[in-house]
């Protein structure tokens, strides 16, 4: 079996990683659209995002979002720095590798190709989320400090990682994915140990007493629960709510919905791949396009050594029992709190954690491929799979995005004080919503205090309306926080029936108009307008 080799011994190979990434990503930088929670955010006093935050134990999370909304064009700035986070842990992950001394350069290219192009949680273009993406970033950082400790045992580099590990925890989640580096810390770096599971080692590990050497490494989760239990705990709306708890029920059903993680991971982003094609040929193009450029380009980056085949597909062997493991901790904290990921809407945010453990076992079953030929282009198809499915998503946020431009200017026209305060929505047109999702209430809202400075309206789907029957009672007490402070029920109702206008949403029309509100705002609210087609009744 031949390897897949770097032509020269310090091939750029990151820039390439980056630069696909880029590629891939880019166009969130121009979508200025602010989506589900996102509206209790964007344009919302202070002291009502410190509130929010504080009731559900995270005051923190609220004061780093007031300080982010108070530049100039907070939208572009989330979606910069969200980028820029992506980025730096590819990179700061690239030195974690090279620390472990368990791969060459040549399996971290194919490693950190697939860790950073798996079309996993496209809901980080979401303003909501960026603490999430920056918990994540810190925490890889942490990783990368901890493994240089290991190496060069400075006390400082012991604490720092420490202390991020601790802000880390931040996302929640973490706490139990904390468990990745205790183990690396557990077997010291070692090649051997790491890939070592006999249980012999881990009595022998506690019998010896060695734990008490990495004691403030384990008991910094738990010191970390203890501090956020005293400092934040819980208040308002969630005081009373079993967030997050877990229950005997959840557990006994992890099983099946940890299958159904892996199926609507594995299988999920190859089922989002066809969808798309499906439907429109520009995917299709774009996917040949790009396995193109990647067929021809390998000519200048790859070359064939021979290797032992026995060796690699030991390898293969330790990269797949690895990746498990790391996958399973990546997706237990959310499935124990039943919220299976998927890509199905804003449940990709439940994605944060799998992109690592999934290109470890991906990698790994690219090393039991024998044949060269049908590896490469496996991996090939792979990354063009990957890059599809994230620009496709991407469009799709776009759209959503120019959606709520469409439904501004009509809400700029039509609401008034003496319009009714309950509306009633009908939607037809939900396929340009960012990943088909719903509409919130408070999203409309939003939209509608944006556009007319009023806070007096309850816009809500009929879906939506009917599942909450009245609604108003369920969100009492944080009126202003979803954009309807002045709203008073038993006013008058009315609806709006939105459907399809003169203008399709097609690729080449979204591309169009979102390059068209950064360089020509007054012609883009008049071509905008025509997405959508409009009925009320009062």
């Amino acid at each position: 079996m031949a390897r897949l080799k770097l032509k020269h011994h310090r091939s750029p190979f990151l820039f390439t990683i980056i630069g696909i990434y880029v590629l891939s990503n880019f166009l969130m930088l121009i979508n200025g659209g602010v989506f589900w929670d996102d509206w209790i955010l964007y344009d919302m006093p202070k002291s009502t995002v410190l509130q929010v935050f504080t009731d559900v134990g995270a005051p923190y999370i609220g004061v780093l979002h007031n300080f982010l909304n108070s530049f100039d064009n907070p939208v572009f700035m989330y979606r910069v720095i969200t980028l820029s986070l992506q980025i730096a842990s590819v990179l700061i992950l690239n030195r974690i590798l090279v620390y472990i001394r368990v791969t060459d350069k040549y399996d971290r290219f194919y490693v950190l190709m697939l860790f950073a192009l798996v079309p996993f949680y496209a809901s980080k273009v979401t303003l909501i989320m960026l603490p999430a993406t920056l918990s994540y970033a810190i925490f890889i950082f942490a990783f990368y400090l901890l493994m240089r400790y290991l190496s060069q045992k400075l006390l400082y580099l012991r604490l720092l990682s420490l202390m991020l590990f601790f802000v880390s925890f931040s996302l929640n989640s973490l706490l139990v994915f904390y468990a990745v580096p205790i183990y690396f810390l557990v077997s010291d770096r070692s090649p051997k140990k790491l890939f070592d599971f006999k249980i012999s080692y881990y009595i022998d590990f506690l019998r010896t007493h060695k734990y008490l050497k990495i004691l403030d490494f384990l008991l910094l989760p738990f010191i970390f629960w203890v501090v956020k239990k005293l400092a934040f705990p819980l208040g308002g709306a969630y005081l009373n709510k079993s967030y997050n708890e877990l229950s005997i029920k959840a557990l006994l059903k992890f099983p099946l919905r940890f299958l159904e993680t892996v199926k609507n991971s594995f299988l999920g982003v190859f089922s989002e791949f066809y969808s798309y094609i499906a439907i429109d040929l520009f995917y299709g193009l774009l996917f040949i396009g790009v396995l193109m450029v990647g067929v021809i380009s390998s000519k200048f980056i790859f070359s064939n050594r021979a290797a032992r085949v026995e060796s690699r597909v030991e390898s293969s062997k330790k990269f797949l029992v690895v990746g498990f493991i790391v996958f399973l901790l990546g997706s237990l904290p959310y499935i124990l709190v039943k919220k299976i990921p998927s890509f199905e809407g804003y449940e990709t945010r439940h994605q944060v954690l799998l992109s690592l453990g999934f290109s470890l076992l991906m990698f790994g079953f690219l090393l039991l491929i024998k044949n060269n030929v049908v590896r490469r282009l496996f991996f090939y198809v792979t990354i063009s799979v990957f890059v599809t499915c994230t620009l496709a998503f991407q469009l799709q946020y776009l759209k959503g995005w120019l959606k709520q431009e469409a439904i501004h200017g009509i809400f700029a026209k039509e609401l008034t004080e003496d319009t009714a305060s309950l509306i009633i929505v009908h939607d037809s047109t939900k396929v340009y919503n960012a990943t088909s999702r719903d509409i919130a209430f408070y999203n409309y809202n939003g939209i509608a205090k944006k556009a007319t400075g009023l806070q007096q309206f309850f816009i809500i789907e009929q879906e939506e309306y009917d599942s909450y029957l009245i609604g108003e009672t369920t969100y009492e007490g944080r009126m202003e926080a979803f954009n309807m402070q002045d709203y008073e029920i038993g006013h008058k109702a009315a609806s709006i029936t939105f459907s399809f206008g003169d203008t399709a949403l097609d690729v080449l029309t979204t591309l169009r108009l979102s390059l068209l509100y950064h360089t020509d705002l007054p012609l883009f609210e008049q071509q905008v307008e025509s997405i959508l087609s409009y009925e009320i009744n009062e």
